[in-house]
């Protein structure tokens, strides 16, 4: 209690930092909630009585269920929202988040962790925007976690979709079309949700960037139990280059590996200053078979088994009927070799071979049949049923199957197949990993360690810090039994019993590993605080620097009688993170994390990851991993620092990921195999002493990008924006002083066609478009990049792939880009300081994609001597080829300190400025000095 009234004192001391003049206030009026003052716009109507208001402080409301009678869930009206468009980031799955845009709540999919509304300004007072904002942040307090959606998303889909293409043309003032539903759970049957628990938190504004940050600072002062980004160290591993062990290796990940993958990087000249062990260096239970075929490289629980009972029957059969074959040939050779047999035998071995020949046939159609039963049962679960609903004929079918049936198979088909059903066997690395069971020993010995091999990436390759995987409950499966004893934890074999709604959000929950055969957990906090201590002490003693931690949603499917999913992350998420804020400081990266029963619980880590994995084999999952991380980030950019995830530089979509990640202002890291690189496109990533040029706060969508449907539309495309400059998530750029022109942040817009395939939260997947994507148009302005909006001037616009130099002559002016399918362009904005006849805005090192992130500070004053009319100084975070846009042309440009000039190029017509930099790095950044 006295943690978290400190954490609601550091949240309230926040809010005075944001510019709140853009609020627009609401209040509730009996049950319709709308913005404050005469003719103020309604944003909802006919709410549930239930519900009360309190003011959050800046105008927004926080509103709480007074329920009469205890329960444990419960579905609560909103009544008919009212506005022009939508944007939701809703859970697609039990760990992850997708977004859904709309113009009406009939579009706002089940459990809508974030709901952005679109809607007419009615008032003046909202400023001079043509449209105001809303924002809709379900809550959790306590045992209650809120979400929203459509209302009576439990109907069939035949009704629903009824309700709302036709009725409401016959019946305007039909409400289902139009209402919105909260619901409320705790998660256990047997814990009710508090009385008078805070559910949703709902503001409104001009300003739809300002209002997310906002909404989530008051929301973290009102609840106390998160910090939101500007609270939270970030480590500073999130500045440099990474590689990760995943896609290479998967959990088959060995020492020597590691070391290679290491030392291709450095032959390549991108140099790792992260290495991120992942899945494969613990100790698990039953251990992995020998030489085990590569596990599919999937995050979430595999939903069946590719070779099912009836596929393993077949095949038993064939191999058993092909012995019988050869057995039956080589007896009749034998036999025809020796002395004739008697009459009688010979008739009876006549018989007998006979016999032998109809079984062996019966074994041939029994394989045969059971084998195309086999495949008829895969195609019928991946064509049907995990593309069915909870509650639906099929997925009850399976659920049979998979639960009694299939039992056996599934279960041997997780532990030979996957990691999934494993168990944490032991807090010490594995033997490929650590030779003997006590490190020191294995050392001695000249064994491999886990020591031995962080001490080689720091002092052979280079590694400033070396992360290493886990699961938030230790592995897939959790803690084995046999641990616990061994080490005197009170391990619980906890068997899910996820409710109704989380089997709605993921029908497959029902059947995967935790499900089916149980989790290993610890449920009170001093055991809690033992296990993550001992879990990260061999770790902290060979070297490691920091965690990745996996699988933490999924902690939501295990509530069920043990004080529901809220209670279970609270405890878990903040033994976790006092482990590490103790041991590894801020070096930590929460990953399948987006319930905001984990969210709303960090108040140390900041790196979030923001979307489901890279998969390098699965095309349509490319375009649909941007656009998941630039909307995803939205409301993530506002609670850390958004981690869009590594990717393959070899990969078909290799410089889609890359232009994105350049953009991203998180954490650039890739997953190469150990000599399968791009080098070129890496080096526009990664600056030769390992770092990365990392944007200051998280990309995100532009104003005109928020409710376009960037995935189907076939016309629009996606356009993110970021700013370089101090990463303190603030964007205060001053220009034109007196005597003294000072850069706002530049800005980076990025522009992807991404159009193609979207997730269909319906059937929980992927869904291609009907027609090949297109190409699309865009225009950006640089009042896109909303940094830039005070900035009246004229602006130096740079075009990375076409290295084109534009100079706009307002923020509302535009550069247009056509891009065919998973093109893109990243453009670098400077405004265009001036000071008498002089202009000056530098653009960076344009060889890499992020060109600004090199622009540190710069400045254009009135010269101070005779000798020249005026002078810009600049710093350069890095060597390279720097640009600027500058008119008239330089009389000079010297470095600090130097006593000979630098040679440089302009060209006349276009007034490019170009330079070659040298011995520039983060630690001794290169000052040079332009004078006209």
């Amino acid at each position: 209690a006295v943690e978290s009234e400190s954490l609601c004192t550091q949240m309230l001391a926040l809010l005075p930092t944001l510019h709140l003049s853009s609020a627009a206030p609401l209040t509730l009026e009996g049950s319709t909630l709308r913005l404050a003052g005469a003719g103020g716009s309604v944003l909802l109507e006919g709410m549930d009585r239930s519900l009360r208001a309190s003011p959050s402080g800046t105008g927004g409301v926080f509103l709480h269920g007074d329920f009469r009678e205890p329960m444990a869930a419960a579905d609560v009206s909103l009544g008919t929202l009212h506005c022009r468009r939508l944007l939701s980031t809703a859970r697609c799955t039990r760990y992850w988040m997708a977004p859904a845009v709309g113009d009406s709540a009939a579009d706002v999919p089940l459990d809508s962790q974030m709901v952005l509304l679109e809607f007419a300004a009615a008032a003046p007072r909202v400023g001079a925007e043509a449209a105001c904002y809303a924002l809709m942040l379900p809550l959790v307090d306590r045992e209650a976690r809120s979400s929203l959606s459509a209302a009576g998303m439990s109907l069939p889909r035949f009704v629903r979709r009824l309700s709302r293409r036709l009725l409401p043309r016959l019946l305007p003032r039909f409400r289902l079309a139009r209402g919105l539903s909260l619901h409320v759970e705790s998660g256990d049957e047997a814990v009710r949700v508090p009385a008078g628990a805070c559910l949703l938190y709902v503001a409104a504004g001009a300003d739809p960037y300002e209002l997310l940050a906002r909404g989530v600072a008051e929301v973290a002062a009102r609840l106390g139990t998160f910090a939101p980004r500007a609270a939270k160290p970030v480590p500073p591993s999130a500045d440099v280059f990474g590689w990760c062990t995943w896609d290479g290796f998967y959990s088959r990940v060995a020492p020597e590996d590691v070391l290679a993958g290491a030392a291709s990087l450095n032959e390549a000249g991108v140099p790792p200053r992260l290495i991120v062990l992942d899945d494969g260096w613990q100790t698990v239970t039953p251990p992995p078979p020998p030489a085990a075929a590569e596990p599919a490289p999937e995050r979430a629980p595999a939903p069946a088994p590719v070779r099912p009972a009836l596929a393993e029957a077949a095949a038993a059969e064939e191999a058993a009927a092909g012995q019988a074959a050869v057995g039956q040939v080589a007896v009749g050779q034998v036999a025809a070799a020796g002395p004739a047999p008697p009459p009688a035998a010979e008739a009876s071995g006549v018989v007998e071979r006979l016999a032998g020949r109809v079984s062996l046939q019966l074994r041939r159609a029994f394989a045969v049949l059971a084998a195309a039963a086999s495949r008829g049962l895969q195609r019928w679960y991946e064509r049907v049923v995990s593309r069915s609903r909870y509650g639906s004929l099929p997925v009850r079918v399976w659920t049979l199957l998979a639960t009694r049936l299939l039992r056996s198979t599934m279960e041997e088909y997780y532990e030979s197949e996957t990691d999934f059903g494993r168990q944490l066997g032991a807090f010490a690395p594995n033997r490929k990993f650590e030779a003997s069971a006590s490190g020191e020993a294995a050392e001695r010995a000249g064994g491999p360690t886990l020591a031995r091999l962080v001490r080689e990436l720091k002092q052979r390759h280079g590694v400033r810090y070396v992360y290493a995987w886990h699961a938030l409950h230790g592995y897939w499966r959790g803690v084995a039994a046999s641990l616990g004893a061994a080490e005197g934890l009170e391990v619980q074999q906890v068997f899910a019993r996820p409710s109704a709604h989380l089997q709605r959000v993921e029908p497959q929950v029902r059947w995967d590993a935790m499900t089916l055969f149980g989790t290993g957990l610890l449920l009170s906090r001093p055991q809690l605080d033992a296990f993550f201590a001992r879990l990260h002490a061999p770790l902290a003693a060979a070297g490691v620097d920091g965690v990745k931690v996996d699988v933490q949603s999924g902690l939501a499917s295990l509530g069920g009688g043990v004080g529901g999913g809220p209670s279970l992350a609270a405890r878990y998420v903040g033994a976790l993170e006092a482990s590490v804020a103790t041991t590894f400081g801020p070096h930590l990266i929460h990953c399948m994390c987006h319930s905001t029963e984990n969210l709303y619980r960090y108040t140390h880590g900041s790196l979030l990851r923001a979307s489901d994995d890279f998969y390098p084999s699965r095309p349509a999952s490319h375009t649909m991993h941007i656009v998941n991380v630039g909307y995803n980030s939205l409301l993530l950019g506002e609670l850390g620092v958004p981690d869009w995830d590594m990717f393959t530089s070899l990969n078909e979509a290799a410089s889609l990921h890359a232009a994105a990640r350049a953009i991203s202002g998180g954490p650039v890291y890739v997953s190469d195999a150990p000599g399968q690189h791009d080098v070129a496109l890496l080096r526009k990533l990664v600056l030769p002493d390992g770092a990365t040029l990392r944007a200051a706060a998280a990309g995100r969508p532009t104003r005109d990008c928020l409710f376009a449907d960037v995935t189907s539309d076939g016309v629009s495309a996606l356009k993110l924006w970021n700013y370089n400059g101090n990463h303190n998530g603030e964007c205060n750029g001053e220009c034109n002083g007196a005597g003294t022109a000072r850069l706002p942040p530049n800005a980076v817009v990025g522009a992807f066609n991404v159009q193609g395939a979207r997730w269909d939260f319906e059937t929980h997947g992927p869904v291609a478009a009907a027609q090949p994507p297109q190409p699309v148009s865009a225009l950006v302005r640089p009042h896109d990049a909303d940094c830039l909006r005070p900035h009246g001037g004229r602006f130096a616009v740079w075009s990375h792939l076409g290295s084109r130099l534009e100079v706009l002559p307002s923020g509302s002016a535009a550069a247009q880009v056509t891009l065919q399918h998973r093109e893109w362009e990243v453009l670098t904005i400077a405004p265009v300081l001036a000071q008498g006849r002089v202009e000056w805005a530098p653009l960076g090192l344009v060889e890499m994609i992020n060109a600004g992130g090199a622009v540190v500070a710069t400045t254009l004053t009135r010269a101070p001597a005779d000798d020249h009319d005026a002078e810009a100084r600049l710093t350069s975070r890095a060597a390279g080829r720097f640009l600027a846009y500058c008119t008239p042309r330089p009389a000079s440009v010297w470095r600090e300190g130097g006593e000979l000039g630098l040679p440089f190029s302009y060209d006349d017509a276009t007034g490019l400025l170009a330079m070659q930099i040298d011995e520039a790095t983060a630690s001794k950044p290169a000052e040079l000095l332009v004078h006209w």
